[in-house]
């Protein structure tokens, strides 16, 4: 599969094209056993970039944005029990939000954040899952991989 996106970081693009692919090696993974799902990409982009495209809000916007959804809000502080609320906009003008509480910061490599908690330790009562995505630097780039982990059972 090939997609292309730019997003504007201080007045360049992350890249010309910002092309990803996923080849054999790179797929998505969806354990039915237990809701664990893994995706890898590679993203000619470096990783610097590509770590600022998830930690800077106003790039957050456009990088999650996929029309007909926009992105609209994206309040975010990235540190171990700082929260992230995003809110989406669909075609209908309807707007969802979604809160998450990161529990792992590591700068430029990687991040986990859960939907449990509402804000810094206080329990939610939407859990659904956490989410661990991690950044590597490879020859052409970036290799991402966001691993998503699911609750199905209360």
């Amino acid at each position: 599969a090939y997609g292309h996106r730019q997003i504007r970081i201080d007045d360049r693009y992350c890249s010309e094209h910002q092309t990803f692919h996923l080849d054999e090696n790179e797929m998505a993974v969806h354990d039915r056993n237990n809701q664990a799902h893994q995706i890898v990409m590679s993203l000619a982009v470096p990783k610097e970039k590509v770590w600022q495209c998830l930690i800077n809000s106003n790039l957050v916007k456009q990088w999650y944005s996929q029309p007909p959804y926009q992105v609209v809000e994206a309040d975010m502080d990235i540190r171990p029990g700082g929260r992230q609320v995003i809110t989406v906009s669909g075609p209908d003008g309807k707007r969802l939000s979604t809160t998450e509480v990161f529990l792992e910061v590591v700068s430029g490599e990687k991040l986990v954040f859960t939907d449990a908690f509402d804000r810094a330790w206080k329990p939610s009562s939407k859990a659904t899952k956490v989410t661990e995505i991690k950044l590597d630097s490879v020859p052409t780039g970036t290799r991402i991989e966001p691993a998503p982990e699911i609750w199905t059972e209360r």
